[in-house]
């Protein structure tokens, strides 16, 4: 057994390490994975926002390889963005998104993982795939021209160099921890409890705790979201969401566990009050 000072400290230690711990996880399971990446942003492929974002590129650079004056024709206009809605609306685009998805995180991994980031590095998803496609759909919608969309930018930005500048940092100081952390967390829990003189009070403690801890990471994603939306376009805001999905879930789990500790232990704590203030006969 140590003294009580040095258990309060290991369970405030342990405790500050729980939502870096749980970070950490998320972040290697998920975020620098490139297959659990792109199986976690594929079912975007049906989100309005995806669509509506892909439908917008595709068609700003359709009307300006057809150029004008014919572009400012209402009828020409109206072909194209029904000819686009079309393919994007189309099983095409699924597949697409997510082959483009995984180019695209596999790029943004070597760029994180680069020494610095440097000016045009981005994250884009490329719906070059598309261009025939769209072009076919020109023809069935009547608007005869003939159109070289190969050589068109036809990417989506969901990051810029700024958001991957501000993001680098905490992409590599997370890459490392990996797993080690919630290993870590665990082993320091354990020797917490272990070497507590009043195990009880302290497993109340470390649930308390970490009901705090968890809080304030929540509030951290909600903050994180925050700045995503001040400084991207929804589409970005988008893939946040569904990306940081998990890390929301297993937060929500964590603080459902260490209420339900925190609760059986005031519940053994009356019980045991009441066992020492009954009579005995």
């Amino acid at each position: 057994m140590i003294p009580r000072p040095a258990t309060w400290l290991l369970s405030v230690l342990t405790c500050l390490l729980l939502p870096v711990a749980l970070t950490s996880a998320w972040f290697s399971a998920v975020v620098t994975d490139t297959d659990r990446y792109v199986e976690t942003v594929a079912p975007l492929a049906d989100d309005p926002t995806v669509t509506t974002a892909a439908a917008t590129r595709l068609t700003a650079a359709t009307l300006l390889a057809i150029g004008s004056p014919a572009a400012q024709r209402p009828e020409v206009r109206t072909g194209v963005r029904r000819a686009v809605a079309e393919v994007v609306g189309s099983s095409q685009f699924p597949p697409v998104w997510k082959s483009a998805n995984k180019i695209a995180h596999q790029e943004l991994v070597r760029i994180m993982d680069g020494d610095r980031i440097v000016a045009g590095d981005r994250m884009r998803i490329d719906l070059a795939p598309l261009a025939d496609s769209v072009t076919a759909a020109l023809l069935r919608e009547g608007v005869n021209q003939r159109l070289d969309l190969s050589n068109r930018d036809l990417t989506v930005e969901v990051a810029g160099t700024e958001e991957l500048e501000q993001a680098q940092t905490a992409w590599r100081a997370l890459g490392v921890a990996g797993f080690w952390l919630p290993v870590a967390w665990g082993l320091l829990a354990i020797i917490t409890l272990v070497t507590a003189r009043r195990r009880l009070a302290t497993l109340g403690g470390l649930a308390i705790g970490s009901l705090l801890a968890l809080t304030v990471l929540w509030a951290a994603v909600a903050v994180g979201r925050q700045v995503v939306a001040d400084n991207s376009d929804e589409i970005a805001v988008t893939v946040w969401d569904v990306v940081t999905s998990s890390l929301e879930q297993t937060i929500l789990i964590s603080a459902a566990v260490a209420a339900t500790v925190l609760l059986a232990r005031v519940a053994v704590g009356l019980g045991m009050s009441k066992r020492r203030s009954s009579p005995e006969f």
